[in-house]
């Protein structure tokens, strides 16, 4: 497949044009969308129980200054321990009785540490040729900066406000802006490498967390610092800190005499020891020209795509492979520890934008995003899911990215994607319409990929389902050919050709994907499958618990396939034919749902049992579940156009979003007892269920209703399952048309980026966060709506099902989904497998 992009160095930024990759939602206490219905870049907050965040001296490392700093040379110590300033600064600082007391002596005494350090290892000896190669070869000078936080945060205001931050000398005809009290104000974040926070004694505790804090912060709107440095004093004693995809870490409490271990750190910032990668090169900072210490744009040096020769005015002079994007936008910041997602966009003058993503991928994980994004992609394009043009472990000065943990024997490399397909949010639907056909769009596309080339996603989601796609071009020959007639294709009556099928949606994050291919290790794809991933508002109820819930007042409330009316049923026969259309439906006359016939048994304490003795592994009916959940989370929310919210109406729906939302994850040794918030909607029955909808949307409550009785049952309890795995997008899809055909004429036109103001206050009011790319932390302690990964080196991210006390594997049964049958590794599915 040869994907053709265009080259353009000058991006042209529009207000309004809308995101294109997924937005996260705001931070804590915000609502999802300004006043003006413009998006925002969000982060998520340091949590108090965040196991990543420096808070007790379980994150203290004895070793500290051995292992990630490394000492001062001997000449330039020696000159600094040889000085009375020196002496007198750090007297100073112990004679502190506030914090306030701390800060004219703490910017001497570092600054007059780092000018030795500069001139005697660096400025002196830049002709050595046997000289070391510095990270840094500017000097740093330390700023009181306490008045007021850090200016130019990608989003928001976070309140980021060291008392003291370390920069790099600014050339004479530059300044900061100094304050009547002869502090610096609204230093830029991009131009802070280092920064301290003073406390006093009594405040000691509080130093730790955060500093910790100020790291998180300073990872996520740097994505040019792969690693970060800070320091926490009190008057007694300091702590270094230094923050990396691998965690987070601090010295022990360390008494000012011992000199050189402060030396060390400012030594640090220069030459870090080895593994310790402060900059990465190939990301840089560019201030608007006309702006100096302005919100940045961001220069990206990466692997040149096809379909770019070398001459490209973009292509770096003498290099060949070497492309280079500028104007880049940061639109999405993950947690800072651990995957450390980012997302940017490069906007391009006439072509659709390029999407850049990266991230750090540990040494566990079994299948890489890239390469099972060309794995799909291999027999020719496949519409509708994302496209990467380039992958590439990234490489600074020479130097893979790389950092490793030996505590806990973690690995993490940086790599980068470079994605030539993007998207809208989808709660920027221009019509209800409109999003139906990118869930049944979505579910046609994610069936043929598990069938055809035998990925499935694992973590379908409002953030990785986008609509209005963009996409470079794609050579004519150069297309899959086995991807069903999608949406339009099925309501027109029209096959289009290649070059004509847009579909509605866009598939996107593959990260925690699996490739069923039964020609691996059988067994390590099975147990692959058994690790439960996903985001937490939207993933499957099974997949929570890694297991069927038998207890829920649906699990055995089957529903056989729908039927279709007659005119869409000749729509859809005229685009699949009729062998597809039997081939999912149930005999009206008989006893099968879906296929499948119902459990042996129907008591709650049989139906646990039997649950009991069903293996858990991701279903495909699972990803369509999560399809369900994000299709219902946008629909509750949407505004259409002169609609107004009833009190009743504004009631319902913030306590149906509330539910909604407040779905959590548990720990996986915490699962028992489990109630899943999301159950609550359905409780009450149909007229409770619609009446969080407003008005005109009621006819739209009703199908997300009977989408409902389809996704809610326990299929893998029957006694025979349903015999496709497939079942359950096919059931949501002949609803989803049924709608459409019946609703033609009405779309519900929609105003994008506007949602019902009794869900955003919700929000607020609740303090619910909606999401954060790339979360690590565990899922006993993390926020309602935020992506979770599945991590390779913390256990809680990354549960088999195969709990102690064991359940027996049975080979497979002739009925089992032959996609299974060669799929597992001689054992099987105890109760059933849908």
């Amino acid at each position: 497949m040869a994907v053709v992009i265009a080259s353009s160095h000058s991006p042209v930024m529009s207000s309004s044009e809308q995101p294109r990759t997924p937005s996260p939602a705001p931070k804590q206490g915000e609502t999802v969308v300004s006043a003006d219905g413009a998006s925002e870049i969000a982060t998520s907050s340091v949590a108090a129980t965040d196991p990543n965040v420096v808070t007790s001296k379980r994150n203290s490392d004895p070793g500290f200054f051995d292992t990630h700093l490394r000492a001062c040379p001997a000449e330039a110590l020696k000159k600094i321990q040889r000085k009375k300033l020196i002496t007198r600064l750090v007297s100073d600082i112990g004679k502190a009785n506030e914090e306030v007391d701390m800060y004219a002596p703490l910017t001497s005494l570092l600054s007059e540490i780092s000018k030795t350090v500069f001139t005697t290892c660096i400025s002196s000896n830049k002709s050595k040729k046997s000289r070391p190669r510095f990270q840094n070869e500017r000097e740093i000078e330390f700023l009181n900066h306490s008045s007021c936080p850090l200016a130019q945060f990608p989003v928001g205001e976070p309140d980021v406000k060291p008392d003291v931050v370390g920069v790099f000398k600014l050339p004479p005809n530059q300044h900061f802006v100094i304050h009547h009290d002869g502090t610096y104000r609204e230093i830029p974040c991009h131009r802070v490498e280092t920064f301290v926070e003073a406390k006093t004694e009594r405040d000691r505790a509080k130093g730790l967390p955060q500093a910790g804090s100020y790291i998180y912060h300073m990872l996520q709107c740097r994505p040019d610092r792969p690693g970060y440095y800070g320091l926490t004093v009190t008057p007694k004693y300091f702590k270094v800190l230094y923050g990396c995809p691998t965690g987070l870490v601090s010295s022990e409490l360390t008494p000012w005499t011992e000199v050189e271990k402060l030396c060390a750190y400012v030594y640090s910032l220069y030459d870090p020891p080895t593994g310790h990668i402060l900059h990465d090169r190939t990301v840089t900072w560019q201030e608007p020209k006309a702006t100096l210490f302005g919100r940045p744009s961001w220069t990206i040096t990466t692997k040149r795509p096809s379909g770019v020769d070398s001459s490209s005015e973009d292509s770096e002079a003498g290099e060949d492979d070497v492309y280079v994007y500028r104007g880049a936008e940061l639109i999405f910041l993950g947690y800072p520890f651990g995957r450390r997602t980012t997302i940017f966009r490069v906007r391009r003058e006439g072509y659709p934008p390029v999407i850049i993503k990266e991230y750090f991928v540990g040494s566990g994980r079994r299948f890489e995003e890239s390469d099972l994004l060309s794995h799909i992609h291999a027999q020719g394009f496949v519409p509708g899911v994302v496209r990467a043009a380039t992958a590439e472990t990234v490489v600074s000065e020479g130097e893979a990215i790389i950092f490793h943990n030996a505590s806990t024997s973690e690995t993490r490399t940086k790599r980068r994607i470079v994605l030539v397909d993007a998207g809208v949010d989808l709660e920027y639907a221009k019509s209800v319409n409109d999003l139906l056909k990118v869930a049944y769009d979505a579910l046609e596309i994610h069936r043929s990929v598990a069938r055809h080339r035998r990925v499935l996603h694992r973590d379908m989601s409002l953030f990785n389902i986008l609509m209005y796609p963009t996409s470079c071009e794609c050579d004519e020959g150069d297309w899959c050919d086995f991807l069903p007639p999608l949406i339009d294709e099925v309501l027109t009556g029209q096959r289009l050709p290649n070059d004509k099928r847009n579909p509605h949606s866009l598939v996107i994050d593959f990260d925690h994907s699996a490739k069923l291919d039964v020609t691996e290790n059988t067994v390590e794809v099975f147990e692959e499958l058994q690790f439960r991933t996903g985001t937490p508002m939207y993933i499957a109820r099974a997949v929570v618990v890694t297991a069927e819930l038998p207890s829920s007042a649906f699990a055995t409330q089957f529903e056989q396939m729908p039927v279709l009316s007659a005119k869409a049923r000749a729509l859809y026969v005229k685009a699949h034919g009729e062998e597809r259309y039997i081939k999912y439906c149930d005999d009206p006359d008989g006893d099968t749902y879906h296929g499948g016939t119902r459990p042996p048994v129907n008591d709650v304490d049989d139906l646990i049992e039997l649950a009991s003795r069903t293996v858990f592994y991701h279903r495909w009916r699972y990803d369509a579940e999560s399809v369900f959940w994000t299709l219902y989370s946008v629909l509750l929310r949407v505004l259409p156009v002169g609609a107004v919210d009833t009190a009743k109406t504004a009631s319902m729906l913030k306590k149906n979003w509330t539910d909604f939302k407040s779905h959590t994850i548990p720990d996986a040794d915490d699962t028992d007892g489990y109630n899943d918030n999301r159950i609550k909607l359905f409780a009450n029955g149909r007229q409770a269920f619609k009446s969080a909808f407003l008005p005109k949307m009621q006819d739209v409550a009703e199908l997300l209703y009977e989408m409902g009785k389809h996704v809610l049952p326990s299929y893998a309890l029957m006694s025979r399952p349903p015999p496709h795995d497939d079942h359950l997008h096919e059931a949501l899809q002949r609803l989803i048309l049924e709608y459409l055909v019946t609703h033609e004429g009405d779309p519900i036109p929609l105003t994008p980026g506007v949602l019902r103001a009794a869900a955003a206050k919700a929000v607020k009011q609740d303090g619910l966060e909606v999401g954060t790319y790339g979360d690590k932390s565990k899922t006993g302690t993390q926020g309602n709506g935020k992506k979770r990964t599945r991590d390779e080196a913390q256990g809680p991210q990354r549960q088999s099902s195969r709990k102690s006390g064991g359940t027996e594997l049975t080979r497979p049964r002739e009925d089992d989904p032959p996609t299974l049958r060669g799929l597992l590794p001689g054992n099987a599915l105890g109760g059933g497998n849908a």
